[in-house]
């Protein structure tokens, strides 16, 4: 069992972390909605505060990948978790850059949030607001992509790990 693996089967044992709920498309409308909402703002207040662009830049990011999980009736509090599922699977949707830009976006989301000190490198800030838009774009690619078949078959390989997780 790898890495990815042992991740999902802790995040479906918490309370807040992965279950597998019914697939729900209006859902996954909605976080695309919020993630374009959040797009927008990042590009309005990048250059007036970096801190709260990078809040919006991860939550587009961050719902993006949402909406897809929504359609395949995924769900997780923990974005840790979400993160994780995504490299676990979504690799027809999402390569390993594209799940490296979310962590990064993540902790710098943290930093600027938690850390005032913390304030990343406006070279390393504008590289993450760029990708934002590819991401979005990424994610509406998966949602018309998606269909029955990938669904079943990524909600049986969690249902899968699930049980592995309770044997032991």
């Amino acid at each position: 069992m790898n890495e990815d693996e042992r991740k999902i089967q802790w995040c479906l044992k918490k309370e807040r972390g992965i279950s597998l709920v019914s697939p729900n498309n209006n859902l996954a409308k909605a976080y695309m909605a919020k993630a374009k909402e959040s797009a927008d703002v990042m590009r309005t207040i990048q250059n007036k505060s970096p801190a709260w662009a990078m809040s919006a830049c991860y939550y587009s990011m961050y719902y993006s990948l949402y909406a897809v999980m929504m359609k395949l009736g995924v769900k997780s509090e923990i974005h840790s978790c979400s993160i994780t599922f995504m490299r676990y699977a979504l690799k027809e949707y999402y390569d390993e850059t594209d799940v490296q830009l979310l962590e990064r976006a993540f902790e710098a989301r943290i930093d600027q949030q938690y850390y005032i000190r913390k304030i990343p490198k406006s070279e390393k800030l504008q590289e993450l607001f760029d990708n934002t838009i590819i991401f979005y774009e990424k994610s509406q690619k998966a949602l018309s992509q998606i269909d029955e078949d990938f669904t079943s078959s990524v909600r049986d390989k969690t249902r899968l790990l699930d049980k592995k997780g309770k044997r032991h």
